[in-house]
């Protein structure tokens, strides 16, 4: 999403969008047009205050772009007839149009996000015909009962919890605009949210990693830094992409990582390894303005060959987030504490999230250790 104007972005799509920050959190809404002049004409109609107290969602019917026309001094005006309570009642769109209306309000700003909204909006249809015979819980209960692809009660993966998160976006926004009532708001708070067994990576030896980095530098060399930077630091890929040459401090060998938090971003300080203090040293040395300004677009082509030249090697890190599975699995390998890898990740729980995702290299590391313990003579 690219800023146009004061207060207004343009999404991929060209739809635009009014943004805003608000008590430390960031507030977007749909201006429903893909015209300049109308979002400012909205935005200077309405205020900020009526654009906020909008429901989310667009103003108007956006597919249809052409003007409405405006009503003439010369119009006659038609006498005002009684309203029945069915022409009362709101025009109920069919559910399919009403996702896909519902699916370009939404701020998407990964392809991996646009994948699972897509596989959600796919359960939705398929087990659920209209807004008429539309039940949360029905959804929720055919989904899992139909498992991973719909037959045979397959075990549930972490697309159940994108399922749920999907439809706490999409019945408010349908209740706002009166295609369902509030009880499906109570239902949603019966769906349970599935916890997910955390990935777990064949952990490879360093020379490996080094091959298989030299191997994607033959075909993209900026592609390869970045990985090697990722597997040096064990930092997420949107926590380095939002890196600065200022937030680098060489002499005290640390850096200054915005990571997410529930209201905006905190800034955690993370030591660093003298390997990526090298990586950062060189990508500098190129005369970027920022570390890593790769676009979305990139990093798919980055992604595309790192899966190529991985599998090729028969190795796990197909994925971005498998080189912080990869720092923190050497890190615990190497003896360090679960504390200390928990600063290094940048989690803030005490290490707690670590024992979760690599117990298996914590016990592995616990083995090793007491077969060299020696307790008496």
């Amino acid at each position: 999403m690219k800023a146009v104007s004061k207060g207004i972005a343009r999404h991929e799509s060209g739809v635009l969008y009014f943004r805003k920050r608000v008590d430390g959190k960031i507030v977007v809404k749909s201006l429903g047009t893909r015209d300049l002049t109308e979002a400012k004409k909205i935005l200077f109609e309405k205020g900020v205050e009526g654009i906020l107290s909008q429901a989310a969602g667009v103003f108007r019917d956006w597919t249809n772009p052409s003007p409405q026309p405006t009503p003439s001094s010369q119009t006659p005006t038609l006498p005002c007839l009684p309203v029945s309570a069915e022409t009362q009642a709101p025009l109920i769109p069919p559910l399919k149009e009403a996702l896909e209306e519902h699916h370009n309000t939404m701020i998407i700003l990964s392809k991996g996000a646009k994948e699972t909204a897509e596989r959600s909006i796919r359960i939705i249809k398929t087990h659920c015909s209209s807004f008429h015979d539309f039940s949360c819980i029905k959804i929720w209960n055919a989904y899992r009962d139909g498992g991973r692809g719909g037959k045979g009660g397959g075990k549930l993966t972490s697309a159940a919890n994108h399922l749920r998160v999907h439809l706490n976006h999409f019945v408010p926004w349908a209740v706002a605009r009166g295609y369902l009532t509030a009880v499906e708001k109570e239902e949603l708070k019966r769906i349970p949210k599935i916890r997910v067994n955390p990935r777990v990576i064949r952990v490879p030896e360093p020379e490996q990693v080094d091959e298989l980095i030299k191997m994607v530098e033959t075909e993209h060399p900026v592609g390869s830094q970045f990985l090697r930077f990722l597997a040096v630091t064990g930092l997420r890929r949107g926590a380095a992409t939002m890196l600065q040459w200022r937030d680098f401090d060489y002499a005290a060998r640390t850096m200054a990582v915005k990571l997410k938090a529930k209201h905006g971003y905190r800034v955690v300080i993370i030591p660093m390894t003298a390997e990526a203090i090298q990586v950062v040293r060189d990508r500098q040395e190129t005369g970027v303005k920022k570390p890593w300004d790769l676009g979305t677009k990139e990093f798919e082509v980055i992604e595309r060959r790192l899966k190529k030249f991985a599998k090729g090697l028969e190795l796990d890190l197909t994925y971005f987030h498998a080189f912080r599975h990869y720092f923190a699995s050497r890190c615990l390998l190497a003896g360090m504490t679960v504390q200390e890898v928990a600063k290094l990740l940048g989690h803030s729980d005490g290490g707690v999230t670590v024992l979760k995702s690599y117990a298996h290299i914590c016990d592995q590391h616990l083995k090793n250790a007491v077969s060299t313990l020696r307790l008496a003579a």
